[in-house]
């Protein structure tokens, strides 16, 4: 039961626990760009185009793309919630 309670969270939740749900996204996507901003900052070295730095160049790039399908994922379910209340 409490893993099908968490699963519906989202969906069943009364407005005042949307309210804090909606908080709590607002600051986790707020981390996430923090984090995205700081990583792509990183690209303005040109060091880092440098053939023997492909490795970390890659690395921020994968980085950069988690980040962002995780700030897309949480900006949805802000949405979402926003729209049931």
């Amino acid at each position: 039961k409490k893993n099908k309670h968490h699963l519906s969270q989202t969906s069943k939740a009364s407005p005042k626990d949307n309210l804090k749900i909606i908080k709590k996204l607002e600051r986790e996507i707020n981390k996430l760009h923090d984090q995205y901003n700081t990583l792509e900052k990183n690209l303005e070295d040109d060091l880092l185009y440098q053939s023997e730095n492909k490795n970390k160049l890659d690395s921020i790039l994968e980085k950069l793309a988690s980040l962002k399908k995780k700030i897309q994922d949480k900006e949805n379910e802000w949405y979402q919630l926003n729209e049931d209340i």
